[in-house]
């Protein structure tokens, strides 16, 4: 059998295979490397694994509690609340009569708080620049639009 021939047309192409192929590459470790650093690294989780205590059975969540506005709730206490809405009333008896606003935000004169509640829709009270309220848009009471 003949020898074979290689025609390289790009002669720096047929340089670098034999650089990859031929040369060992950098990231190269001995095994005995390998094996040390694999023996440390388990150590080490041993070490982290003795100062975590770990329960024999998975614990159980607790349950994730609702907040005001996602419970479903009756919508007759929801309803009374917002019929005691008044003008010109403070901030702070809007917030003890229909809580913690779930957003907040100002627009034009004052802050306007939204409140939302599951299945009874959501409301907002519009405050003036004096911080008293200036008109209100009741939640539908989940009886749709």
């Amino acid at each position: 059998m003949g020898d074979v021939i290689i025609r390289d047309r790009k002669p720096w192409a047929t340089g670098l295979l034999l650089v990859l192929v031929c040369a060992p590459p950098a990231f190269a470790c001995s095994s005995h490397a390998l094996r040390a650093e694999i023996a440390a690294l388990k150590a080490r989780l041993q070490a982290l694994q003795a100062r975590t205590p770990h329960p024999a059975t998975p614990q159980a969540r607790p349950k994730r509690q609702h907040s005001e506005h996602s419970a479903p709730q009756s919508a007759a206490p929801w309803r009374e609340r917002w019929a005691r809405l008044r003008h010109h009333m403070s901030e702070r008896a809007v917030r003890s009569l229909l809580g913690r606003p779930q957003r907040i935000f100002v627009v034009g004169q004052g802050p306007v708080w939204y409140y939302h509640r599951r299945g009874l829709g959501s409301g907002s009270v519009a405050f003036g620049s004096d911080r008293r309220v200036l008109e209100w848009q009741q939640p539908s009471f989940g009886s749709g639009w």
